[in-house]
């Protein structure tokens, strides 16, 4: 199963600061319902749990999630994932992207995410 998730907003904050919370991974998992950090591998590379829903169906996966790109110059991120189910019965594989922008002093922040089940 294919799904992408689209998410846009606004932050009433500099585009700096926004990027300063949205670039670490410890900071940013916590916006991430179900979402943990379990161990930070390397500066690019982290080992994590999530636990989602998929309409009637709960999963929860183990997995790995490697920061691809961090464009700070351009607020642009790149973020993959790979997640295998804790009762071994699948896996599940996340590509985001994240931009940020600025305008009229607010941050428009939109994220991208593709999601193989």
């Amino acid at each position: 199963m294919n799904t992408q998730i689209i998410k846009e907003f606004e932050i009433n904050q500099s585009i700096a600061k926004v990027w300063k919370s949205l670039a670490d991974p410890a900071d940013v998992v916590t916006c991430v319902p179900g979402a943990s950090i379990t161990e930070k591998v390397d500066d690019k590379n982290y080992k994590g749990a999530v636990v989602t829903n998929f309409g009637p169906i709960k999963a929860a996966y183990a997995g790995d999630i490697e920061i691809v790109e961090l464009d700070e110059a351009n607020y642009n991120m790149v973020l993959k994932g790979r997640g295998l189910d804790s009762k071994g019965k699948g896996s599940a594989d996340m590509l985001m992207n994240g931009e940020l922008k600025e305008e009229g002093g607010q941050t428009q922040v939109k994220f991208t995410m593709d999601i193989t089940i």
